[in-house]
């Protein structure tokens, strides 16, 4: 794997299709561009040397220069690793965790030495642990594995930290699943590469929302991580690192109709179906009404779009082509149902979807749902919203 892709634009035997790709947008904020990981555990975590060992290797690993660069940040170095005397709570709310924090960071010599305003300090909590943070809980079904956050010291220091539990497997993935220690490091890595290019994710946001015309994809949430972390082979085995890490979202793929998950997981070309998606439509998130490119079909009501296939490469042959409603992910009654004119075909090619609305979603007024390309064992996804 080269440590920095070269992702040229496709060529005209292989065109990008009429839909454009998605964008993270940098919304102003400011990243790590030097950042330092801080692995902290507990008493009698077993995991504790390799957690370590997976921190001191992966920040100067081709992996983490392919994922980071193109957002300015450099490589992470490791620090000490922290490893506590004292086992944790059997449940902890992510405000107590903060204020924990801070304490572990004040006073003329702080516990954990000179508070950094360049590290993600890392909190690994075992299975025994229950944690309630800013979107649920900890290894349920719609929970989280991990998630990253900001305080700030009493002198006003920022600093940035990350929650993993330790869960059995992917509280939300609807694919193969990890297993092991691999679960967790693919959650930390996935936290870490959006703590650095998001760390300020609450006072002065960076790369943290989907382009307009691509707001639809926000169910998947604004970050890099998230983009790719529903993704068939998301979790994969880096060159020069002993454990799972996540593939993140690229701009600069997804421009020229590449792989936009990075690293591409095969030696095969790239390739997906895109919708292209005539409409505005509108949904609500997080209390506020957005505006976004969709389909517009009414409840009860069928309509049908365009599917453009597209690849960066030759392919061995025809991939087939399936749709699914986003909430049987998480186990569900889907609102959408699906048919095609043909469920195949190959670059250039278009394939028509048939889309049947069964029900309003209460939640954010508007349906969404995946395509999912596949060829041999590799699956690609691309993302729709349907407005009523």
């Amino acid at each position: 794997m080269a440590p920095v892709a070269d992702f040229g634009m496709p060529s005209d035997v292989y065109p990008a299709p009429h839909a454009s790709a998605p964008k993270v947008l940098d919304v102003g904020g400011d990243v790590l561009n030097a950042p330092t990981l801080v692995s902290i555990t507990f008493a009698g975590d077993a995991r504790a040397s390799d957690l370590d060992a997976f921190a001191s290797t992966i920040g100067a690993s081709p992996y983490w220069t392919t994922v980071t660069h193109e957002y300015g940040v450099g490589s992470a170095t490791a620090a000490n690793p922290i490893h506590l005397g004292e086992t944790p709570p059997k449940s902890i709310t992510d405000a107590a965790i903060q204020t924990w924090i801070e304490g572990q960071l004040a006073g003329p010599t702080p516990a954990w030495g000179a508070p950094d305003k360049n590290a993600v300090y890392t909190i690994y909590y075992p299975s025994t642990t229950t944690i309630v943070g800013p979107s649920g809980q900890s290894c349920i079904q719609g929970g989280f594995n991990g998630y990253h956050g900001e305080l700030a010291l009493s002198d006003g220091t920022p600093i940035v930290y990350a929650v993993i539990a330790d869960c059995a497997n992917n509280a939300t993935y609807p694919w193969k699943q990890l297993t092991g220690l691999d679960v967790t490091t693919n959650t930390v890595s996935h936290e870490w590469v959006e703590a650095v290019t998001d760390p300020h994710i609450d006072t002065n946001p960076a790369y943290a929302q989907e382009d307009k015309d691509h707001l639809g994809w926000i169910v998947l949430g604004g970050e890099l991580g998230d983009m790719c972390g529903f993704n068939p082979g998301a979790g994969f085995l880096p060159s020069g690192v002993a454990h799972a890490a996540q593939r993140t979202w690229s701009n600069m793929a997804a421009l020229g109709s590449h792989d936009p998950c990075q690293p591409h997981p095969s030696a095969d070309a790239y390739f997906n179906s895109a919708p292209a998606l005539p409409d505005s439509v509108a949904f609500t998130f997080s209390g506020q009404k957005v505006t976004t490119k969709g389909v517009r079909i009414p409840v009860g009501a069928t309509g049908t779009v365009e599917l453009d296939l597209f690849s960066d490469g030759p392919t061995s042959g025809p991939w087939t082509v399936s749709a699914v409603d986003v909430l049987t992910w998480v186990n569900q009654k889907p609102e959408l149902s699906f048919t095609f004119d043909r469920d195949h075909g190959v670059n250039g090619e278009k394939v028509h979807l048939s889309i049947s609305v069964l029900a309003k979603d209460p939640s954010f007024g508007a349906e969404f749902f995946a395509i999912v390309s596949t060829l041999g064992d590799q699956q690609n996804i691309w993302y729709g919203t349907v407005g009523n």
